[in-house]
């Protein structure tokens, strides 16, 4: 699936999703967008709270994948936790 590079609102009017998570307001609508997603929240405190959500997340997989790119092509996974 490709990027996503913007959000399209009702009124056609278009919003860039690419840069670092952020939260805006949006006709009275609060979204979290950023890294081509955007998620809609109930008020501006869900949508603090589903960032930092984002962020602990992001850093999570950031963090996975440059201990995965040191590995010798011949590693092999003998267990994973579920």
């Amino acid at each position: 699936m490709g990027k996503r590079p913007y959000l399209v609102l009702p009124n056609h009017e278009c919003v860039p999703l690419d840069g670092e998570y952020r939260i805006e307001e949006i006709h009275g609508q609060w979204y979290v967008l950023g890294y081509h997603d955007a998620i809609a929240c109930e008020s501006e405190i869900a949508a603090q709270v589903r960032l930092e959500a984002m962020w602990l997340e992001h850093d999570a997989h950031a963090l996975a994948a440059e201990a995965l790119e040191g590995l010798p092509d011949t590693y092999e996974v003998v267990a994973q936790r579920g």
